[in-house]
């Protein structure tokens, strides 16, 4: 769902939520990623139960953090980049796909049954680990 997709919004009150939070005066710091959907809008203001306020105070923070560390430009880290590739034997996940074709939400499968804790608290930097989580979700 793109930014200008607020017109194929079947509900009035989603249309609304998103009138709100992109014309909100803090929304700005917003604009500067390459590209906030309605669809990443909706979540954050459903998250924070229709507190436009919050979720913008909320998903600004979160866009912070995600410059900090570098997120938007996760494709480029490699081993020197905090990323632990033994994580992925440790804790297994999968991609298994859309949801559907018209959303564009995808399907995580963490296999939680067979992660190896005890070799992962010895191994794994938990930092490395969730930025592995990361990665992986980006993808």
């Amino acid at each position: 769902m793109s930014s200008s997709s607020i017109e194929n919004l079947n509900n009035e009150e989603d249309k609304k939520f998103i009138t709100q939070i992109r014309s909100h005066p803090k929304f700005g710091e917003a604009k500067t990623i390459k590209s906030v959907t309605d669809f990443d809008l909706l979540r954050w203001v459903y998250a924070y139960k229709g507190d436009v306020d919050l979720a913008i105070l909320k998903f600004i923070r979160h866009l912070r953090i995600r410059k900090i560390i570098g997120l938007d430009f996760i494709e480029n880290l490699n081993g020197s980049g905090g990323l632990d590739e033994m994580a992925e034997e440790y804790a297994p996940m999968e991609i298994l796909g859309p949801v559907n074709e018209s959303d564009g939400r995808i399907l995580l499968l963490e296999r939680s049954g067979r992660f190896n804790l005890e070799q992962m608290v010895k191994s794994i930097r938990y930092s490395s680990f969730m930025l592995n989580r990361f990665r992986l979700m980006e993808e």
